[in-house]
């Protein structure tokens, strides 16, 4: 009896050992996620009525993926290419093998992708440098931007900007641009573009005498303009007579009259100064020229005189012979004592220039007639009464 029970429980014991179920199964730490870096671990799970005798890992991926295995009860990789990846596992114990298979088991997502373009890489302080991006968010939409341009200044949440630098002669580079799209992926990008704020020139000019009495004046025009460099462009420009003449130095005729005159200075970075100087050029033509409302007057009588010089005189200086002078151009004066009188004229012209006129006995000051008569007789007892008036 004892041997029959004996042999029933080693029955059993086989019959159950030997068809116990091997089962193939894994776990990760992680099924989808962001290349930056994506970790993976793969940890088996499986079940086997006994110990374990191996263990067979297969990982595959998309293009340009390096298949991965392992023997051990684990996998652990990078993964840093989008796309998804195929995890195998194959168990074995007592003999009996089990494989678990799963198909685009795990997703990594692609990250955003970022262009940029900046320009001008030189410039002024004035001159704003553009900074134009385009963000593909690779993975659901673009949900977050920044572009530090270098100088402190960082823009949130935009892909296009201008920026102005005012920092002189300074030099940026290095502008980092970060993106993060919908599934949590982040790309930063740096960008190694030179941006130069160029010192501008100064814009000044000297002359041999713009200043003269006589016409036609030749006049030299300098260029004593500060922080410029080869390939510096100077204009010159001086209405009505020339307009965008080139060159540092240019000589020039001048008729008489007054002209203002212009110099722009450009450098090769398009930085630019303008030095303006109106009425610089001035050419005198002195004639002297004047009238009156009244040449023959009461003594007492108002006389009205009017400059009627040409060339644009600038100060007046009047001599009115025995009754004063005045500095006014168009001066009113009485005259009080009989006589003729000279009136004289001296008209200071643009560039000093004198000149003088004189017009004499011009105002003829007479006294009027005396009212008066006699009468031969002036008074008769006898009628009628003759008597005669002279």
């Amino acid at each position: 009896m004892i041997k029959r029970l004996s042999f029933l429980l080693i029955a059993v014991f086989v019959v159950h050992f030997g068809f116990a179920q091997v089962t193939a199964n894994f776990s990760a730490n992680q099924t989808a996620g962001c290349p930056n870096p994506f970790l993976l671990s793969l940890s088996s799970t499986s079940s086997a009525p006994g110990p374990i005798d191996s263990y067979s890992w297969q990982l595959s991926g998309p293009a340009g993926f390096t298949p991965q295995t392992s023997v051990t009860s684990q996998l652990s990789t990078t993964l840093t290419i989008p796309g998804f990846y195929t995890v195998s596992l194959t168990v074995c114990s007592g003999g009996v093998c089990d494989t678990e298979l799963q198909t685009d088991f795990i997703e990594v997502y692609n990250l955003p992708s970022i262009a940029m373009t900046i320009s001008p890489l030189n410039g002024c302080p004035s001159t704003p440098v553009c900074f134009d991006g385009t963000f593909t968010p690779g993975c659901g939409t673009i949900s977050s931007s920044v572009i530090d341009v270098r100088d402190g200044t960082v823009y949130s949440n935009v892909e296009d900007v201008c920026h102005t630098y005012n920092s002189v002669g300074t030099s940026f580079s290095n502008f980092t641009v970060s993106v993060t799209n919908s599934c949590g992926c982040i790309a930063t990008e740096t960008f190694v573009d030179v941006v130069t704020v160029s010192q501008g020139p100064t814009a000044s000019f000297n002359s041999s005498n713009p200043v003269s009495c006589n016409a036609p004046l030749n006049v030299s025009f300098n260029s004593t303009s500060s922080d410029v460099e080869p390939g510096t462009i100077y204009t010159w420009n001086i209405p009505p007579i020339v307009n965008g003449v080139s060159g540092p130095n240019i000589s020039q005729s001048f008729p008489a009259g007054t002209y203002d005159v212009e110099l722009i200075v450009t450098n090769p970075n398009g930085c630019q100064d303008t030095v303006f100087q109106p009425a610089y050029v001035v050419i005198g033509s002195p004639q002297t020229d004047f009238s009156s409302n009244l040449t023959d007057v009461c003594p007492g009588e108002a006389v009205n005189f009017m400059d009627m010089s040409p060339g644009n005189p600038v100060s007046w200086s009047w001599t009115f012979e025995g009754h004063g002078s005045s500095s006014q151009q168009n001066p009113t004066i009485v005259f009080n004592n009989p006589g003729t009188w000279d009136v004289t004229l001296i008209a200071q012209f643009p560039g000093g220039c004198l000149d003088t006129f004189t017009i004499p006995d011009l105002i003829n000051v007479t006294n009027p007639p005396v009212n008066g008569f006699t009468v031969s007789d002036s008074g008769s007892c006898i009628l009628p009464f003759t008597t005669t008036f002279t």
